[in-house]
């Protein structure tokens, strides 16, 4: 049975796009255009404007389409803005490369950063529903969200993500590998009732992946903007949303969920959650300056997050996780 996700602070609000860029150049949202204005900064650069802007810095995940290249990867080219995201499609090598992909913005539509009780978050969307699930592709076996979706593995690296229940149409697709090697997460072959997720190694040859996905989209088949409805989802969901300062072991965003940040080394951080999840959360996110981004760990009590050069080498650059967990122990 579907309820409602809730979020410790005030009115938060969460965004789905896909958008495409060509070497016209030109940039269209094909999902999402009554939400957000795009324009093309660059070869695979949409630069997405919502219509109506946050109060607060937006916190940005998401994947881009296969088509755009194997190892390919969502980046940003700054931290998001309260009215901006600077988006990114990055092939294997770091070079914006035209193409597909998808953004997930998650904002709020207050500037009070205090701590609140369980406020519901909306979506911009008619009858908004958010899937996260976590899971094992190199054994086809979902971790977490049973009750969202199944797997099927059919080679090295290439795994189809069906949905139990259909959305009205395709939803936004956010992904992010997990494990002690990094992992690049594209999405192919997108309905309403299933994706093709593709891993590949730093170098852009297909391997295997545990890896983490955010579906968002909507039961209705129509789009319909500028909404404000609660979003809803098959568990309980806590979302938080955090943005790290490397430079200065803190947090733009999210620093009242946080216990705090430890640096534990080059481009290796872990973010302890002021609130432990009943389970492992899903955790998606992005980093900027055509950084690369992987989850060396994640656990009930904090992620431990690692962005790296396009070469694979540890970076201190900043990044955005959004980490959606629940206070259930049980699938």
């Amino acid at each position: 049975m579907l309820t409602q996700i809730y979020h410790r602070h005030n009115r938060a609000r969460l965004l789905g796009f896909s958008a495409t860029t060509t070497a016209g150049p030109s940039a269209v949202l094909d999902v999402g255009s009554m939400d957000a204005t795009v324009s093309r900064a660059g070869a695979g650069q949409p630069t997405i404007t919502p219509r109506l802007q946050f109060s607060r810095r937006m916190v940005v995940a998401g994947a881009p389409e296969n088509a755009v290249g194997t190892g390919s990867y969502l980046g940003l080219a700054s931290l998001a803005t309260s009215s901006s995201a600077a988006a990114q499609f990055l092939n294997s090598a770091g070079s914006g490369t035209d193409g597909s992909g998808d953004v997930l913005a998650w904002g709020w539509d207050s500037s009070d950063v205090d701590v609140t009780g369980l406020q519901e978050v909306k979506g911009a969307i008619q009858t908004p529903r958010v899937i996260a699930a976590r899971i094992d592709g190199a054994n086809a076996t979902v971790l977490q969200g049973k009750k969202d979706v199944s797997v099927a593995r059919s080679a090295t690296g290439v795994y189809t993500v069906t949905f139990n229940a259909s959305f009205g149409r395709n939803p936004t697709i956010a992904l992010m590998g997990e494990g002690g090697s990094y992992r690049a997460l594209t999405w192919s072959s997108k309905t309403p009732g299933s994706v093709i997720v593709r891993a590949y190694n730093v170098s852009g040859v297909a391997a295997d992946a545990t890896f983490h996905i955010v579906a968002y989209g909507q039961v209705g088949r129509d789009e319909f903007g500028k909404m404000s409805n609660p979003i809803m989802s098959n568990y309980i969901l806590e979302p938080t949303a955090f943005s790290v300062n490397t430079a200065g072991t803190s947090l733009y965003v999210g620093g009242a969920d946080a216990s705090g940040v430890v640096k534990n080394g080059t481009g290796d951080f872990t973010i302890t959650f002021k609130n432990p999840y009943g389970k492992i959360p899903v955790v998606v996110g992005s980093s900027i300056t055509q950084r690369k981004l992987f989850l060396i760990s994640v656990s009930a009590t904090q992620v431990r997050a690692a962005p790296i050069t396009a070469g694979g080498s540890a970076s201190d650059t900043d990044f955005d996780l959004l980490v959606f967990g629940t206070m259930e122990r049980g699938e």
